[in-house]
């Protein structure tokens, strides 16, 4: 079993993906797509028994060292340290160093009241600067200190005069003998300056065999001082602590190899057999599965605690002690994310990052996100069919999209739903006479609204009238119609206005007398205005139960002027040639021409594909596939033409003119008027209204054009097309650029 252990180094959450991406500092080796590769987090640390305990060198002497029997004397010195110990010299606010030591030889003195003491200070703490306060402490004891008949070799080393470095006092008890050194700083006026600071003492003992060592130290401000003591004394009878023997068994010592169970500092909630811990310190890291979990109570390191015990599948095998060691608990298995695709979004499918039901066929999406070549995009597209695996949808669209996404934030959307130009109107348009015939009322507010319809016109109207409640069934005319036939006509006058007329008892019924009988219910608004740009639409009018918001994120299409009167004459012919019924190529033609919110139509046979008709929108806007006017049109002709004939729909590819150069007019023209109209010239005659799909535009024809403008004499101009366009099928259409002319004008 190869593993790794990672401290995070990032956690990055996607919420629109998710997932959640993190990262280490240093890299883990896993050779390829591994399906067996499983990733833990461990939600919890913890510690083990005894990682706060004190180190064994700091235990007290009676645990850790133990007692020395051997009568009155030896037991008084070592209580006499206890008290010391235990009264806390260890952090006294200490004077100077002369206190200090007459504190410490005062808790002494106390310590062993009623044994057989003596004290001796060699030399005389008299002849040492800064030690005189200690003189006066020892006076009245001096008569009783005895001072050794000689000094042991090598503790009493001869140093002359005041600058003594270096103090030492014997202490005699019994038949134990207490030596005290005290290092000073080697000149005096530096004595004097180091006593006057505050600082702390302490005391450490350690016995070995006969003779022992004790050590105080003491701080006072950036001077240490050092005091050693030894202890000589016979043969004494020594009680061992409870943990002299647990020198190599403490827990600061590293646990037993072999050992397969570990205690925790506490009881753990939640753990359970299976799952994994890792134990780590500096050095080394291990990872074992938990077998066992029992709570229990544990006594250890003179500790007892509740704990959680965790009997682990195979042995430490490495060394780890309590203090040194963390243990990472409860291992929750994560599920690895399949690894992100940089490949682009486009073609016929959609692969989804999750299972998602309630993709049935014909449902409307919306693709949205950043352009492979830059900038946003959006399209909707029309679902063939959608497949759910364990961990991901794949959708299939009816046709491929437009466009190419980047896959970072590609987003489908589902909860679509198609929206038309136009206001809600009611309208009461007046009352019923049964003796009038042929009434006609007018609508109240317009331009009346049409939307995209399967029909031969392409559009159906949004009028409905019902009268005494009953709906009347709009008609062409009412040529033919039956004196009991309810139905009426409508009719659009120059100004846009919307008049509704009825029959006369003869050709359509009569209107049956009623007061405010007649009612209407239609929509208002029409034209190029409803084209709104995407994100355009933020706010609905009526917000239905449920429905938070609401935006278009693909633009509008579809939307155009009433007719005009040159359309009318040029659009009259066309549906007159096709009757309803299209067969031949130039049928598909003029019947998508004629089509409502289609300006521009071209159509040609592909092998393979069928009959293939290029559209283009008013002033040349783009005609998305899959959009209503689309779909509206493919249905139209297929129920005019050959049903089992395949018809393909495609927008027009566009390629922009740029014309540059000098134009040199008759002085005797304004120069800005000339200007004007060269641009308005050139506008009619190259603009999309005057080019035909596949037709060539020449130099020839530019200058031709410049030239019957009045005013111009000569020109000489440059003629530039944008590059092609490299996707689609669409037919070409060249027209003059946006951009203003970049003509010079000259006299």
């Amino acid at each position: 079993l190869s593993w790794a252990h990672r401290r995070l180094k990032t956690v990055d959450v996607e919420y629109e993906a998710k997932r959640t991406r993190v990262s280490w500092a240093t890299a883990i080796d896993v050779v390829g797509d591994r399906p067996d590769v499983v990733v833990c987090a461990m939600r919890q640390r913890a510690n083990l028994f005894g990682h706060n305990v004190k180190r064994w060198d700091a235990l007290p002497l009676s645990q850790r060292i133990g007692e020395v029997i051997k009568g009155t004397p030896p037991q008084g010195l070592l209580e006499a340290v206890g008290l010391a110990v235990k009264s806390k010299i260890a952090d006294p606010p200490v004077a100077d160093v002369a206190s200090s030591l007459s504190q410490w030889v005062g808790s002494i003195e106390s310590a062993v009241a009623g044994a057989q003491t003596s004290f001796s200070l060699l030399p005389d703490p008299g002849d040492l600067p800064g030690l005189r306060s200690a003189s006066a402490r020892l006076s009245s004891a001096r008569d009783k200190i005895s001072a050794p008949a000689s000094p042991p070799d090598g503790w009493f080393p001869d140093f002359p005069g005041a600058l003594n470095d270096m103090v030492d006092a014997a202490v005699s008890l019994g038949d134990a003998t207490v030596e005290m050194a005290m290092r000073l700083p080697a000149a005096a006026d530096a004595v004097g300056a180091a006593v006057s600071k505050t600082g702390s003492a302490y005391l450490q003992l350690r016995v070995r065999e006969a003779q022992g060592y004790l050590h105080l130290m003491t701080n006072v401000g950036a001077a240490l001082q050092d005091v050693a003591v030894r202890m000589q004394r016979g043969e004494d009878t020594r009680i061992a602590g409870p943990y002299a023997e647990m020198r190599e068994h403490w827990a600061d010592a590293n646990l037993d190899k072999t050992l397969t169970h570990v205690f925790l500092d506490a009881q753990y909630a939640n753990l359970a057999a299976g799952s994994w811990i890792v134990l780590a310190s500096r050095e080394e890291t291990i990872l074992r599965r938990v077998e066992t979990v029992d709570d229990l109570t544990h006594s250890a390191y003179d500790l007892t605690l509740k704990v959680t015990r965790l009997g682990i599948d195979s042995p430490l095998a490495k060394g780890f002690s309590p203090w040194s060691a963390n243990v990472l608990l409860k291992s929750e298995r994560l599920a690895l994310a399949r690894p992100p695709r940089s490949s682009a979004v486009s073609g016929e499918s959609i692969e989804l990052d999750r299972r998602i039901h309630g993709f049935e066929a014909g449902r409307r999406v919306v693709i949205e996100g950043v352009l492979v070549g830059g900038g946003k995009g959006a399209e909707s597209a029309i679902l063939d069919r959608a497949e759910v695996t364990t961990d991901a949808t794949t959708l299939y669209l009816r046709t491929s999209l437009r466009n190419s996404y980047q896959r970072g934030g590609c987003r489908v959307l589902g909860n679509v739903a198609l929206a038309t130009h136009g206001e809600a109107v009611h309208d009461v348009l007046g009352s019923g006479d049964a003796s009038t015939a042929n009434q006609v009322f007018a609508l109240k507010q317009g331009p009346l609204t049409f939307v995209a319809a399967e029909n031969e016109l392409g559009a159906a109207t949004t009028l409905e009238v019902r009268v005494a409640d009953e709906r009347w069934l709009e008609v062409s005319t009412l040529v033919g119609r039956g004196p009991t036939d309810h139905v009426y006509t409508s009719a659009r006058s120059r100004d846009g206005r919307t008049t509704v007329s009825f029959g006369d008892g003869v050709e359509g019924a009569r209107l049956p007398t009623g007061t405010n009988s007649v009612r209407a219910r239609y929509r208002k608004g029409v034209g190029l205005s409803g084209n709104v740009k995407a994100e355009q639409i933020s706010q609905l009018m009526t917000k239905p139960l449920g429905l938070a918001s609401a935006r278009n994120p693909v633009e509008a299409n579809g939307g155009d002027d009433a007719a005009s009167a040159e359309h009318l004459r040029s659009g009259a012919p066309t549906s007159v040639h096709t009757l309803g019924r299209v067969v031949s190529l130039v049928d598909y033609e003029d019947f998508a021409r004629a089509f409502a919110g289609i300006a521009k139509a071209h159509s040609r046979w592909a092998s393979g594909d069928g009959i293939v008709v290029t559209i283009a929108g008013p002033g040349g806007l783009i005609i998305p596939a899959g959009g209503a006017t689309e779909n509206a049109l493919v249905n139209a002709l297929r129920a005019a033409g050959e049903p089992f004939l395949s018809v393909s729909i495609v927008p027009h590819r566009s390629r922009a003119a740029s014309i540059s150069g000098r134009v040199v007019i008759d002085p005797a023209f304004d120069a800005e008027v000339v200007r004007q109209s060269i641009e308005a010239r050139m506008r009619t005659d190259f603009g999309f209204a005057a080019r035909s799909f596949g037709q060539s535009l020449r130099s020839s024809e530019v200058v031709a054009s410049l030239h019957a403008v009045r005013g111009v004499v000569a020109v000489d101009i440059d003629l530039s097309l944008s590059a092609p366009p490299q996707s689609g099928s669409g037919a070409i259409l060249i027209t003059l650029a946006d951009s203003p002319l970049d003509l010079e004008i000259a006299r």
